[in-house]
């Protein structure tokens, strides 16, 4: 702090031209452009600014003036291709989607699934890392059976569902991955 109020007293020490008279008396300073032709060219430049967006905004988003759009409007699926139904009676369960009816219903025990769901539960009970403890005992369903992919899946007791995704590439099943979500409703 005392190096502070040294330099601070040294400031003070310093002389300086006195230029209050200056300010007083002299007259203010003109500035090289003048004032109307800086606004004429300021307004000049705006117009030309609104005219090209107005040009670009009616040319890009203008019509024919019916309020329709300009041509058919283009199925979804072929614009972005996806498998989803788009139906309020579909739901998705960890990327698989399939009819909500099959959420209902009592299901059955694990062991008791019907082939070849059974098979694939082989897959599923040998992997190490996989701990049964956690999966419901009942209410067990295919939500997807095909010769290639199997999804089966069970409510737990929070309203999510236990699912297992099994995969067979010609050589027999394998476990692809399992977990606990709420299924959602498909809107593709």
């Amino acid at each position: 702090m005392g190096d502070l109020y040294r330099r601070l007293h040294d400031v003070d020490r310093v002389d300086v031209p006195d230029l209050w008279s200056e300010i007083e008396h002299g007259s203010p300073r003109r500035s090289p452009v003048r004032p109307g032709r800086s606004r004429l060219a300021a307004a000049v430049v705006a117009l030309a600014l609104a005219a090209a967006s107005s040009v670009f905004a009616i040319r890009t988003f203008g019509g024919d003036g019916s309020g329709r759009v300009a041509g058919p409007i283009p199925d979804p699926s072929t614009v972005c291709a996806t498998d989803s139904v788009a139906d309020a009676s579909f739901v998705s369960l960890a990327g698989v989607e399939f009819p909500q009816d099959l959420l209902e219903g009592p299901g059955v025990p694990l062991l008791e699934l019907p082939q070849p769901s059974r098979e694939a539960l082989e897959s599923f009970e040998q992997n190490p890392e996989f701990e049964l403890t956690e999966a419901p005992r009942d209410g067990w369903r295919n939500l997807t059976s095909s010769s290639s992919e199997i999804v089966i899946g069970a409510p737990t007791s929070g309203g999510d569902w236990y699912y297992a995704n099994f995969a067979n590439d010609g050589s027999g099943w394998a476990l692809q991955g399992w977990g606990a979500t709420r299924p959602t409703i498909t809107d593709a």
